[in-house]
């Protein structure tokens, strides 16, 4: 119950802040442009644990879970606000998550209760496995956009982004590959994880820096935006629980849908 009502507190804070910013921008909109991006990035998790567990096992698991590399996608709709900000809101693919790696497996060694174990003899070298936890969301993001007064750049433009969203869980598995073997003939598997007890609901802070600079003419722009995803919630409810961050770089371009011709 005080975990229920700790997170209805969190989302009800967030989604009053961001009402605040939209109610207060309302009367002033203008300018809409539209904009889609894709975004590379790296992310990783911090962990809790409901029950105790010896330090010795936090620490191996805390050596084998390592950075994972993903690509999330966005398409956005925004309206200046005033000379120097904009907000934003669209709909976002975002692809969470953390890698865990086990290395050197023997003979007999169990890789996974749903693939069975290491019963190939042939293989010489190291028997790796990298166990990649996927955290994918729906997410719908409202943002507030600064820009910063750089009288350097000519006719590029830097702008400060901050704000969240709302995310809906579309898949959670584990991508589970295995390296220098193989198993029931395949180095490959989805493994579908419910014990893990994944969340369907998160929300994110999210907060970076926008480079836009026009090509062609002033209407279509090309960006680059390196950005910090901060997930309010844990991503999990079992013993293991993660609290997942990630960080990326938006690459896209952006049309006024107002065509300024001067």
């Amino acid at each position: 119950m005080l975990r229920i009502f700790d997170t209805y507190m969190k989302n009800s804070f967030f989604l009053l802040f961001l009402l605040f910013i939209f109610t207060s921008a309302y009367a002033q909109l203008s300018n809409p442009t539209i904009s889609f991006s894709v975004e590379p990035g790296y992310g990783n998790r911090g962990m809790n644990f409901k029950s105790k567990v010896p330090s010795s096992y936090k620490d191996s698991i805390n050596k084998a879970d390592i950075w994972r590399q993903s690509l999330s996608a966005s398409a956005m709709l925004s309206y200046n606000t005033s000379r120097y900000s904009r907000i934003f809101t669209g709909i976002q693919f975002l692809n969470f998550g953390f890698t865990r790696m086990r290395y050197n497996l023997k003979f007999m060694d169990t890789i996974h209760p749903d693939i069975g174990i290491v019963n190939d003899l042939s293989q010489t070298g190291s028997n790796d496995v990298a166990y990649v936890y996927r955290y994918q969301y729906l997410a719908f993001p409202f943002l507030f956009s600064s820009k910063l007064r750089i009288k350097k750049l000519k006719s590029s433009t830097l702008h400060f982004m901050m704000g969240g969203s709302l995310a809906v869980l579309l898949n959670h598995d584990i991508k589970t590959k295995l390296i220098g073997f193989s198993a029931k003939g395949q180095k490959q598997f989805r493994l579908k994880d419910k014990e893990n007890e994944a969340g369907l609901f998160n929300a994110n802070i999210q907060f970076g820096l926008r480079l836009e600079n026009p090509i062609i003419d002033k209407n279509t722009f090309i960006f680059v935006q390196p950005d910090i995803y901060l997930p309010i919630l844990k991503a999990n409810y079992s013993d293991e629980k993660a609290q997942l961050y990630h960080f990326g770089l938006q690459i896209g371009i952006m049309y006024n849908l107002e065509k300024d011709k001067a």
